[in-house]
């Protein structure tokens, strides 16, 4: 951390009040003209402002999950978190070459400064998308002309765009082999503690078993911020979890009705036979039927087990 020096602020505050005198001492003679040249200012500011909208990020941003949700436009085993960070990194990188205000996300190039900030970003999307989806290019060329025709023809949209494409390129070389497009092996369940299995009702396989493995955007590398072996966060892991799996050993050992009895889940306790039921809960209306409980206190109503179920 850089320190702060009593010096070097005594220095910046006595060249302060020395600018100051000195701009109050020409202030009447250069009012005029400094008034003149702030209006020019002002009215450019406002003008690029105006042209260079941000506009363009909002409107790609909507193309791209109507293109996901086209079917068949998605591959199955790409998440389409990817696409959406290719997309906004190229736009990032390809306006900020322009305005250099930021810092680049991954590549920098030296752009003209009148460059059309909205032309680059436009190009960029265009560029990227094609590349992600070159099979939507019709629907992707139509949105890009639509947002093209808002920016005033001429160098400064020639620059943008030319700028986008070539940020867009570079990103997509990049990513290319990010091992996004690994197809998974068959997923074969596991039998062992913590091992993944399909849950119901449809039992479904796992997505993107090797998205892991994934170059990360951010990241340095995928466990960048896992906790450290032997470190207190995993010391206290392995004891929650161990604290877990006996007491589920101790429900199994005694049954569920013993271990209420003996407040195994806590402190209260409540014997097999004790407490009201359901009169004890909840106050039931004339009439009240509920088929589950009448099947619970008459078994015999219930089908044996290998006996068919009477349909009517």
């Amino acid at each position: 951390m850089k320190r702060f020096s009593v010096r070097l602020f005594a220095l910046g505050l006595g060249l302060g009040v020395l600018g100051t005198a000195a701009v109050l001492a020409v202030s009447a003679y250069a009012s005029t003209s400094r008034s003149h040249a702030t209006t020019i200012r002002g009215a450019a500011a406002h003008l690029r402002s105006t042209e260079e909208s941000g506009q363009p990020v909002v409107d790609w941003n909507q193309v791209l999950p109507s293109i996901v949700n086209t079917p068949g436009a998605q591959p199955a085993n790409v998440q389409p978190t990817r696409n959406f960070a290719i997309l906004h990194a190229a736009i990032y990188d390809a306006v900020n070459s322009v305005d250099r205000t930021h810092e680049p996300y991954l590549i920098s190039v030296h752009a003209p400064r009148d460059a059309s900030e909205t032309a680059a970003a436009d190009a960029a999307a265009h560029t990227a998308l094609i590349g992600l989806y070159p099979a939507q290019q019709g629907v992707v060329d139509a949105d890009y002309a639509a947002e093209l025709a808002q920016v005033p023809d001429g160098p400064a949209k020639d620059k943008g765009i030319r700028l986008g494409d070539e940020v867009a390129s570079e990103l997509l070389a990049i990513r290319a082999n990010d091992g996004s497009n690994v197809t998974p092996p068959p997923f074969v369940a596991g039998t062992n503690p913590g091992d993944y299995r399909p849950t119901p009702p449809n039992f479904p396989a796992p997505a993107f078993t090797t998205w892991g493995q994934v170059t990360p955007f951010m990241l340095e590398r995928g466990e960048q911020f896992r906790p450290a072996a032997g470190s207190l966060v995993t010391r206290r892991a392995h004891q929650v979890l161990g604290e877990a799996v006996e007491l589920l050993r101790t429900i199994g050992a005694q049954g569920m009705l013993t271990a209420i009895a003996e407040g195994t889940f806590g402190v209260t306790k409540r014997p097999p036979d004790g407490g009201k039921g359901m009169d004890g809960v909840v106050a039931r209306a004339d009439g009240y039927f509920n088929p589950a409980a009448a099947f619970l206190e008459a078994p015999e109503r219930l089908p044996q087990r290998g006996t068919p179920t009477p349909v009517s």
